[in-house]
């Protein structure tokens, strides 16, 4: 028997049985809201709420859950992220990275963060919006005076992309000092040993608006790949590449306040009917 519930806070009043094991959410805040999920009800569970794919009633003490049926591909939205450009989804959108084994999807809309550090591989999928809305993908929006990098991905760390939208939100960050906030920052990895690992992969996605770059990748962090991507529109440097391997496809590089693309370390990197343009003049930076 299945039950049917507004949202997770209902289903947080109520306990499965035997007959009644089976429960559906019709949205996470309330219905219709895109965090809809189903799930069973599991006597002998004692795992942890997690908000979302794990759900412990009210009344339970000790063994009972609400387990949902897909922990693979998850939703922000079942974590609670309202992608309402107000709310800070940061917290909705790190737990369900960490339960992801597939893809983290994200229905169109503006999604504010701050930091989120990626130790895994996972991939972001964008659901498309309708045409001509103001957001058509998904948007990750960096909130105000966060003053960081938006994503820092670590050695551990993969991150694949698609259909989305990267906003640095530059006008309301106030820097100080040695901080930056770019959009994608992949960490040195010092392991001796070469490594092509595709730490980071991206199709049609755009990174923009950011007071620092759009990616930045550190020595060793090879493989990566740029499918029909678009990163403008940042005060520094657009790409700054110290990786080898890397294969970038019909992407374009500029409107930047340093250069479109700057690299003095890696090789074996190849650039394939992309574009370069609207260089700045910045000093640090030579056009590559």
């Amino acid at each position: 028997q299945v039950q049917s519930f507004n949202s997770i806070a209902a289903l947080r009043l109520k306990t499965g049985t035997t007959i009644a094991n089976s429960a559906k959410t019709l949205g996470y805040w309330t219905a219709g809201d895109g965090g809809e999920n189903y799930y069973y009800w599991d006597s002998t569970s004692t795992a942890t709420d997690n908000g979302g794919t794990v759900i412990k009633p009210t009344s339970v003490s000790g063994a009972g859950r609400w387990l949902a049926v897909n922990v693979y591909d998850v939703n922000v939205r079942q974590f609670g992220a309202k992608g309402n450009g107000v709310t800070d989804d940061t917290a909705a959108i790190v737990s369900a990275i960490a339960i992801a084994t597939g893809s983290v999807i994200f229905n169109a809309g503006v999604y504010v963060v701050t930091k989120i550090t990626i130790s895994k591989s996972v991939k972001f999928l964008g659901m498309r919006g309708a045409s001509g809305a103001a957001n058509v993908w998904p948007r990750l929006y960096l909130k105000d005076n966060t003053n960081t990098n938006m994503i820092h991905i670590t050695t551990a760390g993969r991150l694949y992309a698609e259909k989305m939208d990267f906003y640095g939100n530059k006008a309301n960050q106030s820097l100080s000092g040695a901080q930056t906030s770019t959009g994608i920052y992949l960490e040195e990895d010092t392991t001796p040993t070469y490594v092509a690992a595709n730490a980071l992969q991206f199709t049609e996605c755009l990174v923009r608006n950011f007071v620092s770059k759009a990616i930045h990748c550190e020595k060793n962090r090879n493989g990566g790949r740029l499918y029909f991507c678009f990163l403008i529109d940042v005060d520094d440097a657009a790409f700054i590449l110290f990786g080898t391997d890397w294969y970038c496809a019909e992407t374009e590089f500029g409107v930047c306040g340093g250069a479109a693309l700057y690299t003095n370390f890696g090789t074996s990197n190849d650039f394939s009917l992309c574009e370069f343009y609207f260089t700045g003049t910045n000093a640090a930076y030579t056009s590559t």
